[in-house]
């Protein structure tokens, strides 16, 4: 049996990364995490904790409503 999602995928940060020009490996070297983690993240297998969501608002100037 499968993994069930945490919360619905964040279709604004996907836009976002095409827009960048972003890979899930680009964020997973941000982050200290794997690209397959990222993934989960995006895709709502699991959440981006506080600390995350900081780096990423920093290190890509990214606005916090593309997360909410």
């Amino acid at each position: 049996m499968g993994r069930g999602k945490v919360h619905e995928p964040y279709n604004k940060f996907k836009g976002f990364l095409r827009e960048k020009e972003l890979t899930y490996s680009d964020v997973g070297k941000t982050l200290n995490i794997s690209a397959t983690a990222v993934l989960n993240k995006i895709n709502g297998v699991s959440d981006f904790y506080v600390g995350e969501v900081k780096t990423l608002q920093s290190e890509y100037r990214m606005d916090l409503s593309v997360l909410f």
